[in-house]
């Protein structure tokens, strides 16, 4: 149980960096390119979250679940995968609370469920194929 709990530990502050990474850098560039000809917010945000996606890959393959020996042809596929059907979960999830509760609670609820119930599960014995003895040191 402890495994787990550093586990999805570990995962939320990958997450929350890879958030703030894909924050600052469309931040950036929406400022660098504000009132030009490349002014265009939908280009800038897909970027940046490319980058926190590969932000958060990197930090979970190499830090929470210290996978080094992984096979990225194998783990990358799976996690866009994951990654794209809890982005879409999360706007039907969110679409739906927001008819019964003020949405900032729709979305604390709806990226907590879907963490725990879809991207941590997933990413950790799907994406990353987590075996139960760790093969790294601590």
């Amino acid at each position: 149980m402890t495994e787990h709990t550093t586990d999805i530990s570990r995962t939320a502050i990958a997450s929350a960096l890879a958030t703030a990474v894909d924050g600052v850098l469309f931040a950036l560039l929406m400022h660098l390119f504000a009132k030009t000809s490349l002014d265009i917010p939908g280009l800038w945000a897909a970027s940046a979250a490319i980058v926190g996606g590969a932000t958060h890959y990197a930090l979970c393959a190499f830090w929470v679940f210290r996978r080094f020996d992984h096979r990225p042809t194998r783990a990358i596929p799976s996690y866009v995968f994951v990654s794209a059907a809890a982005a879409l979960g999360h706007g039907a999830l969110m679409q739906g609370l927001c008819f019964v509760m003020p949405q900032w609670w729709a979305w604390a609820i709806s990226k907590t469920a879907l963490f725990l119930c879809w991207t941590y599960p997933l990413s950790r014995f799907v994406v990353f194929d987590q075996p139960d003895q760790r093969n790294a040191s601590p």
